[in-house]
């Protein structure tokens, strides 16, 4: 672990005043729990799961872009194209086995919040 990530380790997490609701406005002590961020994560709040959809769909993302960009500049009557394009139906197959869950995990969180 890097000195950079040992500090940010041992950071308290302190989350603005906006976005952890007031114990009256808690439904349960899971969502109250729920609306303090995670270190490390892309939306909050978060679940694991939901961090691990965006960790795929970032991932099948780069190399869907990256795959573009080789066949554009591959001819047409190379001979590796079409493992590329075999990869590239592969990534975006990939893309869209992570996206549908992540819509549906981001929807329960949002669901599970309290009430403003």
């Amino acid at each position: 672990m890097t000195s950079e990530q040992t500090a940010r380790s041992e950071t308290p997490i302190c989350a603005p005043h906006y976005l952890v609701p007031s114990v009256n406005q808690a439904r349960t002590l899971d969502a109250l729990i729920n609306a303090i961020p995670e270190p490390d994560t892309l939306v909050m709040p978060s679940t694991p799961t939901l961090e691990h959809h965006f960790e795929d769909i970032l991932e099948a993302v780069e190399e869907i872009h990256n795959l573009s960009a080789t066949l554009r500049v591959i001819p047409p009557d190379d001979t590796n194209r079409d493992e590329y394009e075999g990869r590239l139906y592969a990534a975006l197959t990939h893309l869209d086995h992570h996206v549908k869950p992540a819509i549906k995990e981001w929807d329960r969180i949002v669901d599970r919040m309290p009430e403003a």
